[in-house]
């Protein structure tokens, strides 16, 4: 599979399409959840995929945290900082299926 810029990927995307269909199901996007998302795309597609060192997407980052977590966010709680590996969505998501299946097998091949 060919690997594509970040930048590239979000040009693509559509949002509101995916707020219609998601409207009215399990997977309903809250608004708060959606300023986030419609905020991030826009500062990766001003940046160029720059993210890293711009303001608008430190700060949309540190907002978004705090309100999600209160006092047990990094940026109010130093020792949640600390236990941080600092590696927070820098992997593709497996939903838990490798360790559940992991451990599954793991369970059949000792109990044999």
């Amino acid at each position: 599979m060919e690997s594509r810029d970040p930048h590239d990927l979000f040009t693509d995307w559509d949002l509101q399409d995916l707020w219609l269909l998601a409207q009215g199901t399990i997977h309903d996007v809250k608004p708060h959840s959606r300023r986030f998302i419609e905020t991030w795309r826009e500062t990766v597609l001003e940046t160029g995929g720059g993210v890293r060192n711009d303001a608008t997407a430190r700060a949309l980052v540190r907002d978004r945290e705090t309100r999600l977590k209160g006092a047990k966010s990094r940026f109010r709680n130093d020792s949640a900082l600390m236990r941080w590996s600092g590696a927070s969505g820098t992997a593709p998501l497996n939903f838990r299926w490798k360790p559940v299946v992991t451990n599954h097998v793991r369970d059949l091949v000792d109990a044999e």
